[in-house]
């Protein structure tokens, strides 16, 4: 597991590539099928997960909300805006210091679902994104006091996964979703909820 996260993070600029033509693709499916898309839900609900985070910081929990807008592309799929919030803090303990990483991210993500037979309910995604990135760092050297720092920035977002039905209005998901730009990269395994209204 180390060593795939470890490929994955040293990938910025070839992911930034993927992100990009992935972006493209689903631009282009949407925009073909703009005279026929078709609302087909809106929800709202949360995630959690394991975050995964480059840079010698250690493992640790995120948490966010989401709202979902889906989009019907002509029996052609489902596009689905996927705005949303993530947080999470993480650590280090070095030798004469302490350090802390605070991270939130204000995503516009988008996720295209893939065409299957009506009877099977579980749906496969893909996805990508950006976001707006703010970074709180703080360094605490005991006696000797303590420094902080804080960035913002913006970051792209590569995800996949799949959606689960539990009744007519609520519906599970779960994803891996991987974050590049400012900051550490950033991997999470998320499970999350959505209430559909």
């Amino acid at each position: 597991m180390y060593i795939a996260c470890h490929k994955l993070f040293n990938m910025g600029g070839d992911m930034t590539r993927i992100v990009l033509a992935l972006a493209a693709v689903m631009v282009i499916s949407a925009g073909s099928s703009d005279a026929q898309m078709k609302h087909v839900e809106s929800g709202a609900g949360f995630d959690v997960g394991l975050v995964i985070p480059d840079g010698g910081l250690h493992p640790t929990f995120g948490w966010g909300g989401l709202m979902n807008f889906g989009f019907d592309l002509a029996g052609k799929g489902e596009l689905h805006f996927f705005p949303n919030i993530e947080f999470w803090i993480s650590g280090d303990e070095h030798r004469g210091f302490d350090e802390t990483f605070f991270e939130m991210a204000v995503n516009g993500d988008v996720k295209y679902y893939f065409p299957l037979p009506k009877r099977i309910t579980v749906r496969p995604f893909v996805g990508t994104g950006f976001g707006m990135i703010y970074n709180y760092q703080d360094f605490d050297y005991g006696d000797a006091g303590d420094w902080d720092d804080s960035d913002i920035g913006v970051g792209a977002n590569f995800m996949g996964g799949i959606d689960i039905p539990f009744t007519s209005s609520v519906k599970g998901f779960t994803e891996m979703k991987g974050k590049i730009g400012e900051g550490p990269a950033v991997l999470k395994f998320t499970f999350g909820m959505k209430f559909l209204f």
